[in-house]
């Protein structure tokens, strides 16, 4: 399997994303742990995930060409 570079400025805004959709539902702690606690936070960092997957789609679809 080839490994992609990954775009840190792409990294950063999805970070970004993620802790301000975890501030709008009051996770924020939760999703700061997920490194040192991942199975403890596991559903906190998924609704987040889902939230994010949902944003993401919408921004595509505003910049689709056609």
């Amino acid at each position: 399997m080839v490994k992609k570079r990954v775009d840190e400025n792409a990294k950063k805004a999805l970070e970004e994303l993620k802790f301000e959709i975890a501030t709008e539902l009051g996770i924020t702690d939760a999703v700061r742990k997920v490194k040192s606690k991942p199975i403890k936070n596991i559903y906190a960092t998924g609704r987040v995930a889902d939230i994010m997957k949902r944003k993401t789609m919408e921004n595509d679809d505003d910049f689709t060409i056609g």
